[in-house]
């Protein structure tokens, strides 16, 4: 297949998983960037209007016209730049001294300097100087860097802009700084072509697509580092910050310096993207961004994209993925179960209806019903205090709620319509103090709990029933009263691999004890380990995290498997649909498993 053709005869399958987030361009590299509402990309990058991606870049002529970045002058982020009639307008950090070059001139001069990128062997240990101190002697090249010393051509923007950046920096006389602009890319020399390596990708399938479609997407590129675009999930940033918190540190997406922000998926989700389509635009993702020095144990973050479709990306612009990995049928959907009181027993069904809030069964609903404590703040309460609460049984018939109260067959009732009418809200706190509101089910239903759990005076429980649909931390999607995610499921194999550990020790689990909506047979142990999408029926699910777990397993089953507190995996829906018992399932495999 020849390259011209190549995406004119090959259809790729596209899934909508999210939404532009945030837009960035930088116009000098490695300073302030500017946060905007579009951007217009081709495959020399990023802009909106006079402005373009990265296409300004301060060096050093004293050393060759080296390239300088924040890594060496932290200080550079805090330099403004916009380009305006035709003019580069530059407000060099807090002291306000702004500067101004008409490009028009520049180009009219065109004096021209060709930069040099640092040997990768200094990349690898590039101080973090202070901005007095100059950088240690230039080493020879070395080839195990991507952009290891090539060369770049760029217009010298003038004197002004360079003794400005000279004084902001105070780079004394170690360095001679000068801006240079990559103006005209008809004239200008450059080795940069973004051109992907064969083992950047590991177990993915991009390095396949090295020979046909990344050389026909570029060509060239300005003073971009890797690529002329970069992006990943707002949520990577999210869950970074969860490791940061006990530091004293947060960080937002403006560290990593992406071009798109997608909010809506998982965390570190773009490590699995081939293709991304945002507004008219549609990209090839080809490598991860390395990172600089200042990561250690994790040196990649977000993902090189180039450019297949050019167009225009807005903020809020929905976003299509495709990971080019095929969807297998791998088995059948064995059990389903409805929980409509959150950790009481489970309502086994033949089919559910799957939609963003959860799954459904006529009018019974997973989790819409919560027990808490009234005393304490409305504390929610599970089996995991009251392990009794898994013998309460639960319907919704004809608009009312229906709860058989474990073995001694006590049944009280409520009507839903007239709880909704009394309109009675609590606010339940949650697991990591969260809150969501329900309505008051009455007092009858209350004092059967309180009776049935035994509480004496010690609590004062209420049943809630979901009023707002709580925002879900992860794929911004609405839940009722689940813990992570609107669905969990697993294979039915890793339950019998659980028992045969637990044969010898007297003790024996099903699926119900790990709180399910599906369970499909025909799979080997633990193979949700390894899922990224699931079909089933008419629904579709993302797999975006494993399901943890807490300290209701058995005590035998603890034992056993304490290193690996996880079972089964949340899901979010990603195509509403109905599933039944039988329904032969699909799914979609990740290179490797959580």
């Amino acid at each position: 297949m020849s390259n011209n053709n190549l995406f004119q005869t090959t259809t790729y399958q596209f899934v909508e998983a999210g939404n532009v987030h945030e837009l960035y361009l930088y116009p000098i590299k490695s300073c302030k960037p500017n946060k905007v509402d579009w951007i217009d990309c081709t495959k020399r990058g990023a802009s909106k209007g006079e402005e373009f991606d990265r296409h300004f870049l301060l060096v050093d002529s004293l050393h060759d016209n080296l390239f300088l970045t924040a890594r060496i002058y932290p200080k550079m982020v805090l330099v403004e730049v916009h380009v305006f009639n035709g003019k580069l307008i530059i407000k060099l950090g807090s002291n306000d001294k702004i500067v101004e070059v008409d490009l028009k001139e520049v180009r009219a001069r065109g004096e021209i300097r060709r930069a040099r990128s640092w040997p990768a062997s200094q990349q690898r240990q590039m101080p973090f100087l202070s901005s007095k101190e100059p950088p240690q002697e230039i080493l020879s090249p070395s080839p195990y860097s991507l952009f290891a010393d090539t060369r770049t051509e760029g217009f010298d923007c003038g004197d002004e802009i360079g003794q400005a950046f000279d004084e902001f920096l105070e780079v004394g006389d170690k360095r001679k700084l000068r801006l240079i602009w990559f103006g005209d890319a008809e004239i200008l020399y450059t080795e940069r072509d973004a051109h992907s390596k064969s083992d950047y990708w590991l177990n993915n399938d991009v390095p396949e697509l090295q020979d046909n479609v990344i050389k026909l997407c570029c060509t060239w590129i300005a003073y971009h580092d890797l690529a002329s675009f970069m992006a990943f999930s707002l949520e990577s940033i999210t869950d970074l910050n969860r490791y940061l918190k006990n530091k004293g540190v947060c960080v937002d997406s403006r560290y990593f310096r992406p071009t798109l922000v997608i909010s809506g998926l998982p965390p570190f989700d773009e490590d699995s993207w081939l293709r991304v389509k945002a507004g008219d635009a549609e990209f090839i993702c080809y490598k991860p961004c390395t990172r600089c020095i200042l990561t250690t144990d994790s040196p990649v973050f977000g993902v090189n994209m180039a450019i297949v479709k050019p167009g225009r990306v807005r903020v809020g612009d929905p976003v299509y993925l495709n990971n080019e990995k095929k969807f297998v049928e791998a088995g059948n959907v064995h059990e389903l179960y409805l929980y409509p009181i959150k950790s009481c027993k489970p309502n086994k069904v033949d089919w559910i209806d799957c939609t963003k809030r959860g799954g459904s069964n006529g009018e019974e609903f997973d989790r819409h019903f919560l027990l808490v404590d009234s005393l304490r703040d409305n504390l929610l309460l599970t089996a995991r205090i009251y392990p009794k609460m898994v013998l309460v049984e639960t319907h919704v018939f004809n608009g009312k709620l229906i709860i058989k109260l474990g073995s001694n067959n006590k049944i009280v009732e409520a009507d839903l319509k007239e709880i909704r009418a009394k309109g009675e809200i609590r606010r339940a706190r949650l697991w990591e103090d969260a809150r969501t509101e329900g309505f008051d089910c009455g007092d009858e239903i209350a004092q059967g709990f309180d009776e049935f759990l035994e509480v004496g005076d010690k609590r004062k429980l209420r049943l809630g029933m979901r009023k707002y649909y709580l925002q879900k931390e992860k794929l911004n999607q609405k839940i009722a009263f689940h813990d992570l995610a609107s669905f969990m499921a697993f294979s039915l194999e890793s339950v019998t691999d659980i028992n045969k550990h637990l044969k010898n020790k007297g003790v024996c689990v099903d699926s119900r004890n790990f709180r399910p909506n599906l369970v499909i047979s025909g799979l080997p142990p633990f193979d949700e380990d390894s899922w990224l999408r699931v079909k089933a029926g008419d629904a579709e699910f993302i797999c975006y995290k494993p399901c943890t777990r807490y300290r209701l397993a058995p005590g035998k089953l603890y034992e056993i498997y304490k290193d690996s507190p996880v079972f089964g995996v949340n899901m979010a829906i990603v195509k509403p649909g109905r599933v039944r018992v039988g329904d032969p399932v699909w799914i979609q495999y990740k290179s490797k498993p959580f």
